[in-house]
């Protein structure tokens, strides 16, 4: 398993003279707020603004809900467990190199049915809200900032 942002953040701010994006597990302002405490210079939260099949799924997520597997793309990355994600993984099948085996899975999810999506997840997909996305950078950036005023 691969250590977490929050274990390596103040690792990595500690190596470099640069600013440093914390990325990865950044789901809600509670999270943005650990991460400056952390020594990040900015915050990138992933991608929680999506078509509205999706959306749906995103927010029924909870953390039993995703699995990291190469059988996707052809490179490991966190998906949310559908038909298309157990199907696969129970195949036992090896998977093409990237870009081909994504080439092959993506083309399942253009209908639009939710069981045969590529559903990209982080691993905080229980914290999704159902909003637009302004609403949610609003939403994230006051929260975060209460937490940050909270330590001032």
């Amino acid at each position: 398993m691969q250590p977490s942002l929050f274990s390596l953040l103040p690792q990595v701010v500690d190596a470099v003279r640069m600013p440093v994006i914390a990325a990865g597990r950044v789901g809600d302002g509670r999270t943005i707020a650990a991460a400056f405490m952390l020594g990040a210079s900015a915050v990138r939260s992933g991608r929680r603004s999506c078509a509205a099949g999706k959306q749906a799924t995103l927010t029924q997520a909870d953390d039993s809900c995703t699995v990291v597997t190469d059988l996707i793309s052809g490179r490991p990355a966190r998906y949310i467990r559908n038909r298309l994600v157990d199907n696969l993984v129970a195949s036992g099948l090896k998977p093409l190199p990237i870009p081909l085996q994504l080439s092959l899975t993506w083309q399942l999810g253009e209908a639009g049915d939710k069981d045969w999506a590529v559903l990209l997840s982080g691993q905080s997909a229980a914290l999704a809200r159902d909003t637009n996305a302004a609403e949610l950078v609003a939403s994230l950036a006051d929260e975060a900032g209460r937490r940050l005023r909270a330590f001032a």
